[in-house]
Formats: C-alpha cells, structure tokens, sequence
C-alpha cells in the first residue's frame, strides 16, 4: 500500500510541468510506462504517468504567448476593457487587474486573451465588479537583461498577465458590483486606517501587511532590514497567523456551549472570508486550505494529516494555475510548510515534543527553525542571491513574540473601531514588540 498518495501525485504533476516543453518525449515515455504498470498490476502507479501528461500539458497552455506578444514590443497607444476584479493602492496611485478584456491597439486587432494589469492616478468611484473603458498606453512586460534580475514577464504571466496598461482616462461602462469582494475591500481599507490612527506610520505599515496582505505602506526601509535579517517571511500571511485566528476561535465556540460541527462550520467560514478579506495570495491558499481540510477531518472523525494537506492544497493551486510553481512564494511557502510539518512528525516519534523544561522547549525551537531555514535554504539562495546565516537564532525571539504581536494586533483594530484610547492602548503591545524586532536586526 502507498502511503500519502497525494504526494506522489503532486509530484508526477509538478514533474509534468517541469517539462512541458517536452510533450512528445513524455507521451512516448507515458504510454511505455502505463504498459509496463498494468503488466505489474501496479494500478496506482500507472496512473501517475497520465497526471504527469495532465501537468505538462496544462503548463505548456498557460506558458504559451499571448496573440498581443507578437505586435506589442513597445510602449503603444491603445484602448481597453474589462471587468475590475482587484484595486489596490500603491505608493504613485491605484493598481487594477482586470478580467474578460478586449485590448484594441491602434492599426491592429483587438485582443482578449489574459487578464490586464492597470496603473492609474486615481480610483475614486470605481468599485470591484464594475466594467470599465480606458484610453492610454499598453505596455509590455519586461524581460531580464542580465542573469538574475527580476523577470517581470515570468512573474505576471503566472499571473495570467497580458500586459501593462498605463490609464489616462477611464469611464465606467457597467455598474455592476461584486458585492462581496467589494465589501471586503471596505473593511480591509477601514482596518487600514484604525492601524493608521493608533500606530506610528511604519509600524501600522508592518501590522496591515502581517494582518491584511497590504503592502502599499509597508516601509522601504524597515521591509530591507527584514529581508536581510531573514525574518522577513513574517511580512507574509502564513499558517502561523491564520492557525491562531482559525483554532482560536475554533476553541472559543467550542468552549461557548457549540457543538462541532457547528464550530467547525462558522469556523471555516470565517476563514474564507479572512482569505477574501486579504486577496487569497499563495500562501493564505495554503494556509486556509490546510486548516479547512482540519476542520472537515474533525468533523469527520479522522485524523489529519498535514503533509497530504499540504499535497492537496498545492495540487489545487497548480491545477489552476501551474506556473506558480515557478514562483519564490510558492516554493518557500509549501518547502516551509512541508519541513515543518516532515520535523514535527519526526519529534512526535522521538517524544522529544513532550518535554516541559524550558531547554528542552528551547531545543526544539532551534531544531525546528533550523530544520526549516536548511529546507528553505537553496530556494533562497536561488532566488535572491543571499542568505543570512544567523536568521535561525534571530527567528527564536521573532517567531516566539509573533503570536502575542498577532493577537494584539488583532485585538487592537477591532477595539479601534469603537474606542480610540483602547485601541492605541492595546496597540501599546505591538509596539513593542515591533520596536524589539528592529533592535535584533539592527
């Protein structure tokens, strides 16, 4: 019997989409492969060739150009439309991604394929949902001229990016709005701003991007000094921050009286919207997607099992999306995850886990981190060319006060809504500790 099928099958679709670009060497080694499998009466297995021909072929669509690659070489002319499905402010105006579009650029066809990816200086009264008309410049995504630069077309095109589009003037066509996308919006640009009032300015930028996946404020500075320091994944929506509100609040309802799966239910609710309220990035994908799997195994009755989660949850992504597998942020998110999770079974079977005394939980935190930055490591190296070595001792304290920075933060913005003084009381904590992460890395 194979043990986490999920895994395999993972990998065979992430094996596929390695090599996309070799459909005809795959098909004839898949069809060798089925034969000899059944022959063996190995039926699982020989099933995992066909789901390496599904991810190579899914990932050679996406990876395919655009029709608007061919003529759009430069910055051109151009009208476009399409339906706002994202607005985000930014430090120079407004970022908008657009879906269903029609780019028309002067003396050629109009293109619909892609999503667009639009610059504007304002954004008053437009509202997710809306259908929109722009005149202004179409502008392709660049690609990296020297080795190691940011490859700005890789990443947007595992976006599902066509193009740049720098707006002049936009009208609004269709009025329709995606009331709870809109919504959330709202409430994340009204948390902002609560962070705003009772947080100094950098700091309120660090809270909204830990809490809210918002980054527009989120200071140059102080988001270096992280990155160099190696605790700059904290900047990240990860599975710590949503397993503390997801199990918090799991625990709280159950200790209300409710029964499971009431609990669990309300529970998983919240979570999606938490993952709505801050745009679904990768990493909150895997992070609710782990913790609703948890919920539905409690319900169920059965064990849960982080490391098929995981699997599953990446397989998901991938299926829709599979050049995110190319991306920094998918692979420090689920090689972060996968070793965490691969080190946490390991101490359970050593009962190392158990122990009550302050050194031996003080070991296992070193272990544990030191486990992840190893795992971590080569991506890092990768992709940004440097590695801080004292990150895992740095990340014992960091790591240790982020839960308490998490709730606190937490408590503050929804006490900021009714009372000022209790919400910059409260935010006294985050403060803090904040102050504290800056003395480390400095």
């Amino acid at each position: 019997m194979i043990k986490r099928s999920l895994l395999w099958v993972l990998a065979a679709y992430c094996i596929g989409i390695v090599f996309r670009d070799r459909l005809g060497w795959i098909l004839w080694t898949v069809l060798f492969s089925c034969a000899f499998l059944l022959y063996v009466k190995k039926y699982f297995l020989a099933m995992l060739p066909l789901v390496v021909v599904a991810g190579a072929v899914l990932g050679r669509i996406q990876a395919a150009d655009y029709p608007i690659d061919a003529v759009l070489t430069e910055k051109k002319t151009a009208v476009a439309e399409g339906r706002i499905c994202s607005i985000a402010e930014t430090k120079s105006g407004y970022r908008l991604e657009l879906k269903r579009i029609c780019i028309g650029l002067y003396d050629t066809d109009t293109y619909t394929k892609g999503n667009l990816l639009v610059y504007c200086d304002s954004a008053d009264g437009l509202k997710i949902g809306n259908r929109i008309r722009m005149e202004g410049k179409a502008v392709p995504f660049a690609v990296p001229e020297n080795a190691g630069q940011f490859d700005e077309r890789a990443y947007y095109r595992a976006e599902r990016m066509c193009c740049k589009f720098n707006a002049d003037e936009i009208a609004v066509l269709d009025t329709d709005m995606d009331m709870i996308r809109e919504w959330c919006r709202t409430v994340r640009q009204r948390m902002d701003s609560i962070y705003e009032e009772i947080l100094p300015q950098k700091h309120a930028g660090i809270v909204s991007a830990i809490l809210l996946g918002d980054k527009a404020e989120l200071d140059t500075d102080t988001k270096n000094l992280y990155q160099k320091n190696g605790i700059a994944h904290i900047l990240a929506i990860s599975g710590l921050h949503v397993s503390l509100l997801g199990m918090g609040l799991f625990a709280m309802i159950r200790k209300c009286g409710s029964p499971l799966i009431p609990a669990a239910a309300v529970t998983m609710l919240i979570l999606v919207f938490y993952g709505c309220l801050t745009e679904f990035s990768v990493s909150t994908q895997r992070a609710v997607g782990m913790l609703v799997i948890a919920m539905f195994a409690k319900i169920l009755g059965r064990s849960y099992d982080s490391r098929s989660a995981c699997a599953l949850c990446g397989l998901l992504i991938l299926i829709v999306n599979p050049l995110q597998l190319y991306q920094a942020g998918f692979q420090l998110s689920f090689a972060a995850a996968f070793g965490i999770s691969y080190f946490s079974r390991e101490l359970e079977r050593m009962k190392m886990n158990k122990g009550k005394r302050p050194l031996e939980k003080l070991a296992v935190s070193f272990l544990s981190g030191f486990t992840t930055q190893l795992i971590t490591a080569p991506i890092i190296l990768n992709c940004f060319y440097e590695l801080p070595v004292y990150a895992v001792f740095l990340n014992l304290p960091v790591i240790g006060l982020l839960s308490a920075m998490v709730f606190f933060s937490i408590l503050a913005g929804f006490a900021g809504i009714f009372s000022y003084s209790l919400g910059k009381f409260l935010a006294g904590a985050v403060y803090v500790i904040l102050e504290f992460y800056e003395t480390l890395c400095r």
